[in-house]
Protein backbone atom coordinates (compact mmCIF):
# COMPACT_ATOMS: atom_id res chain seq x y z
CA UNK A 1 0.00 0.00 0.00
CA UNK A 2 2.31 2.50 0.87
CA UNK A 3 4.74 2.29 -2.77
CA UNK A 4 1.15 2.43 -3.88
CA UNK A 5 0.71 5.94 -2.00
CA UNK A 6 4.43 7.20 -2.92
CA UNK A 7 4.05 6.34 -6.10
CA UNK A 8 0.63 8.26 -6.69
CA UNK A 9 2.22 10.95 -4.76
CA UNK A 10 4.98 11.51 -6.83
CA UNK A 11 2.86 11.50 -10.16
CA UNK A 12 0.72 14.10 -8.26
CA UNK A 13 3.99 15.87 -7.52
CA UNK A 14 4.89 15.64 -10.91
CA UNK A 15 1.90 16.78 -12.86
CA UNK A 16 1.84 19.87 -10.38
CA UNK A 17 5.09 20.99 -12.36
CA UNK A 18 3.26 19.79 -15.47
CA UNK A 19 5.75 16.72 -16.40
CA UNK A 20 4.02 13.78 -16.99
CA UNK A 21 5.32 10.41 -14.85
CA UNK A 22 6.59 8.73 -18.38
CA UNK A 23 8.92 11.91 -18.71
CA UNK A 24 10.43 12.16 -14.86
CA UNK A 25 13.23 10.03 -14.22
CA UNK A 26 12.69 6.58 -12.49
CA UNK A 27 14.60 6.66 -8.35
CA UNK A 28 16.70 3.84 -8.84
CA UNK A 29 15.70 3.20 -5.04
CA UNK A 30 12.15 3.16 -5.63
CA UNK A 31 11.32 2.65 -9.42
CA UNK A 32 8.92 5.42 -8.97
CA UNK A 33 9.08 9.15 -10.71
CA UNK A 34 10.74 11.59 -8.68
CA UNK A 35 11.39 15.11 -9.04
CA UNK A 36 14.39 15.81 -11.07
CA UNK A 37 16.31 18.99 -10.80
CA UNK A 38 14.99 20.43 -13.96
CA UNK A 39 11.43 19.48 -12.72
CA UNK A 40 12.42 21.35 -9.15
CA UNK A 41 13.80 24.12 -10.84
CA UNK A 42 10.18 25.90 -9.80
CA UNK A 43 9.07 29.45 -12.55
CA UNK A 44 9.63 31.48 -9.54
CA UNK A 45 13.21 30.08 -8.59
CA UNK A 46 13.84 29.63 -12.76
CA UNK A 47 13.06 33.06 -13.30
CA UNK A 48 14.39 34.63 -10.44
CA UNK A 49 18.00 32.91 -10.73
CA UNK A 50 17.95 33.95 -14.62
CA UNK A 51 17.45 37.80 -13.80
CA UNK A 52 20.03 37.50 -11.34
CA UNK A 53 22.63 35.54 -13.14
CA UNK A 54 21.85 37.71 -16.45
CA UNK A 55 22.91 41.25 -14.78
CA UNK A 56 25.98 39.24 -12.99
CA UNK A 57 28.64 40.04 -16.69
CA UNK A 58 27.75 43.65 -15.90
CA UNK A 59 27.10 44.15 -12.24
CA UNK A 60 29.79 46.19 -10.84
CA UNK A 61 31.06 45.44 -6.82
CA UNK A 62 28.04 46.77 -4.80
CA UNK A 63 25.54 45.22 -7.53
CA UNK A 64 28.28 42.03 -7.86
CA UNK A 65 28.23 41.33 -3.99
CA UNK A 66 23.89 42.15 -3.60
CA UNK A 67 23.50 39.70 -6.43
CA UNK A 68 25.60 37.03 -4.97
CA UNK A 69 23.57 37.59 -1.67
CA UNK A 70 19.91 36.81 -3.27
CA UNK A 71 21.51 33.86 -4.86
CA UNK A 72 22.67 32.53 -1.46
CA UNK A 73 19.27 33.60 0.59
CA UNK A 74 17.74 31.34 -2.19
CA UNK A 75 19.01 27.88 -0.07
CA UNK A 76 18.67 24.38 -0.67
CA UNK A 77 15.31 25.43 -2.50
CA UNK A 78 17.19 27.39 -5.68
CA UNK A 79 19.86 25.06 -5.91
CA UNK A 80 18.16 23.32 -9.08
CA UNK A 81 17.26 26.54 -10.60
CA UNK A 82 20.99 27.81 -9.89
CA UNK A 83 22.26 24.50 -11.33
CA UNK A 84 20.26 24.33 -14.14
CA UNK A 85 21.67 27.74 -15.33
CA UNK A 86 25.15 27.74 -13.77
CA UNK A 87 26.65 26.93 -17.26
CA UNK A 88 27.59 31.00 -17.62
CA UNK A 89 30.90 31.19 -19.10
CA UNK A 90 30.25 35.11 -19.38
CA UNK A 91 33.32 36.93 -17.16
CA UNK A 92 32.94 38.77 -13.93
CA UNK A 93 33.68 42.72 -13.62
CA UNK A 94 34.66 42.67 -10.11
CA UNK A 95 36.20 38.97 -9.63
CA UNK A 96 35.84 38.75 -5.40
CA UNK A 97 33.48 37.38 -3.59
CA UNK A 98 33.44 37.13 -0.12
CA UNK A 99 30.87 34.42 1.91
CA UNK A 100 30.14 33.98 5.65
CA UNK A 101 32.28 30.75 7.04
CA UNK A 102 30.04 29.00 8.48
CA UNK A 103 31.86 26.01 9.40
CA UNK A 104 32.05 25.32 13.38
CA UNK A 105 35.91 24.35 12.68
CA UNK A 106 36.51 27.73 10.87
CA UNK A 107 39.78 29.23 11.49
CA UNK A 108 38.36 32.78 9.49
CA UNK A 109 34.63 34.26 9.64
CA UNK A 110 34.58 35.23 5.82
CA UNK A 111 36.06 32.68 2.67
CA UNK A 112 37.68 35.04 0.03
CA UNK A 113 37.57 33.84 -3.74
CA UNK A 114 38.23 35.07 -6.93
CA UNK A 115 36.24 33.77 -9.56
CA UNK A 116 36.64 34.57 -13.22
CA UNK A 117 33.16 33.57 -14.95
CA UNK A 118 30.07 33.89 -13.55
CA UNK A 119 30.03 29.73 -13.73
CA UNK A 120 33.14 30.45 -11.11
CA UNK A 121 30.84 32.13 -9.00
CA UNK A 122 28.20 29.70 -9.27
CA UNK A 123 30.00 27.14 -7.77
CA UNK A 124 31.28 29.20 -4.51
CA UNK A 125 27.74 29.51 -4.05
CA UNK A 126 26.92 26.62 -4.44
CA UNK A 127 29.11 25.28 -2.26
CA UNK A 128 27.99 27.47 0.78
CA UNK A 129 24.68 26.92 0.02
CA UNK A 130 25.33 22.72 0.43
CA UNK A 131 29.20 22.26 1.34
CA UNK A 132 29.44 20.08 -1.69
CA UNK A 133 32.08 21.18 -5.11
CA UNK A 134 33.79 24.18 -4.69
CA UNK A 135 36.48 23.23 -7.27
CA UNK A 136 36.61 26.10 -9.56
CA UNK A 137 35.67 28.96 -6.46
CA UNK A 138 39.24 30.87 -8.29
CA UNK A 139 38.53 30.14 -11.79
CA UNK A 140 39.56 27.03 -13.62
CA UNK A 141 40.49 24.89 -16.72
CA UNK A 142 37.64 24.75 -19.34
CA UNK A 143 37.98 20.88 -18.51
CA UNK A 144 37.56 21.52 -14.67
CA UNK A 145 34.68 23.39 -15.17
CA UNK A 146 32.89 21.49 -17.72
CA UNK A 147 33.67 18.49 -15.08
CA UNK A 148 32.03 20.85 -12.37
CA UNK A 149 29.04 21.59 -13.70
CA UNK A 150 28.77 17.58 -14.60
CA UNK A 151 29.12 17.19 -11.26
CA UNK A 152 26.68 19.78 -9.79
CA UNK A 153 23.72 18.33 -12.34
CA UNK A 154 24.64 14.85 -10.92
CA UNK A 155 24.31 16.40 -7.53
CA UNK A 156 20.78 18.19 -7.82
CA UNK A 157 19.75 15.02 -10.00
CA UNK A 158 20.03 13.59 -6.62
CA UNK A 159 18.27 15.28 -4.62
CA UNK A 160 15.09 13.96 -4.58
CA UNK A 161 15.82 10.75 -6.28
CA UNK A 162 16.68 8.56 -3.16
Amino acid sequence: MKATTNHCLAAVALAAFGVSPAAAQTSPTTGHPCLTSSILATPRHADQVRRLLTSLPHAKEKQQRETFRKLEALGVAGVPAIVAQMDNRHPLVTRAISLANQSPTAFESVRYYAPELVVDAMDAILNQITGYGGSIVNGGSEQKRQAAVADWRKYAAGMRCR
